[in-house]
């Protein structure tokens, strides 16, 4: 997709929110059900053809089942409002991006009028992973959906290139490691994380 006319002019705005709007909220749901209402769920929740031996879609009923077991702050089915908890709406998106999958279509079964699919699982991914992130940074929030599937906390923008930059060599190498560890969960979405490898480390200095 080409860049908005905004950003050209005016530059992108900064991903510092820490909370999900209900704009934002709203988009999200809007991208996972497209990819339902495009079958991407079908490798992991397959539709089988009433003749069997091929898929034709995605089942939205086992999909449902497993998301509502896993994820019980989200609700079924997606609705935009009311916004759920900013920690089962990460879930979501890391639920679905482990199981979404580009269909493709093959032979056209026409008696019952589908396509017999098959599936690219890093196509799937790849667009998922770009449409989140887009929704992400036009509601300037702060945290970005990586290829790994991971969800990592965006630092404030004048730290982001100290903080990728920094490489620890105390001498010490249990200091090393907790100051890497500090580093790299300081850009956890969870407060909790940030806090405990914060706390070791203030630990260890107090040892010295």
């Amino acid at each position: 997709m080409a860049q908005y006319f905004s950003d050209s002019e005016r530059g992108t705005s900064p991903r510092i929110g820490e909370e999900i709007s209900l704009s934002g909220w709203g988009a999200l749901v809007a991208v996972v059900k497209s990819e339902l209402n495009q079958n991407s769920f079908g490798l992991d929740f397959p539709s089988e053809c009433p003749d069997g031996g091929a898929v034709d879609g995605n089942d939205w009923n086992n999909f449902s089942l497993v998301l509502r077991g896993e994820i019980p702050g989200i609700p079924w089915p997606l609705a935009p409002d009311p916004l759920p908890d900013k920690y089962a709406i990460l879930d979501l998106v890391q639920f679905c991006f482990q199981h979404i999958a580009e269909p493709q279509q093959g032979y056209y079964h026409g008696f019952y009028r589908h396509h017999h699919l098959t599936f690219d699982r890093d196509a799937g991914k790849r667009r998922f992973r770009e449409s989140v992130n887009r929704i992400f940074g036009r509601n300037g929030i702060a945290f970005d959906l990586q290829d790994s599937g991971d969800i990592v906390r965006l630092a404030n923008p004048a730290l982001q290139p100290i903080l990728a930059a920094a490489v620890f060599k105390t001498g010490d190498s249990t200091l090393d490691t907790l100051l890497e560890d500090s580093r790299r969960n300081f850009l956890d979405p969870k407060p909790t994380v940030r806090h405990d490898a914060l706390e070791k480390l203030w630990e260890r200095l107090g040892e010295n």
